[in-house]
């Protein structure tokens, strides 16, 4: 899924990074690293958003406000483990059909975007250059379009089956 947002800043960091204004390595330090937390941020607002939609159907509206505040709660990280978690939360076919979609590239990218937004956060160690967090979230933002995949899709035949059962 991809990020409007997103994709404009990215566009203007690497234009300012190519154009004739002094842009030296403190600048391009500093752009790299405002992107990272700005994709780290729209991903944790696009999962967000996508739990909501999928709960908003909730015709009593305590019920729903109750689900819209543990939301807050049950999310809490963006690793990919735990949106794992989050969607057996709803049904462990979720869960499944999640970890089944994203491969080992998808993983390897999304943990270094998360790894390095969280030492960017805390100060810790050197931020990665603008080019690799572009590679990061080219490779990353397919992860939304597998948690939401999941969480909206419809269940087999077989799935109903077997809850009718259970």
């Amino acid at each position: 899924m991809r990020i409007p947002r997103v994709e404009k800043a990215l566009a203007d960091c690497e234009a300012i990074c190519s154009s004739s204004l002094p842009s030296g390595p403190d600048a391009q330090d500093l752009l790299s690293r405002s992107l990272l937390v700005l994709v780290y941020a729209e991903f944790e607002r696009v999962i967000r958003t996508q739990l909501l939609e999928r709960c908003a159907g909730i015709p009593d509206a305590a019920v729903s406000k109750f689900v819209e505040n543990c939301v807050g709660s049950v999310f809490r990280s963006l690793g990919i483990g735990a949106l794992s978690g989050l969607l057996g939360r709803f049904d462990e076919e979720a869960r499944k059909h999640f970890q089944s979609r994203v491969d080992q590239d998808t993983t390897n990218h999304y943990d270094s975007l998360i790894r390095n937004r969280n030492a960017v956060a805390h100060a810790e160690g050197p931020a990665p250059t603008l080019e690799e967090v572009r590679d990061y979230y080219l490779h990353a933002h397919v992860v939304l379009d597998h948690f939401r995949e999941a969480l909206f899709r419809e269940p087999s035949a077989g799935e109903d089956r077997a809850n009718e059962v259970a």
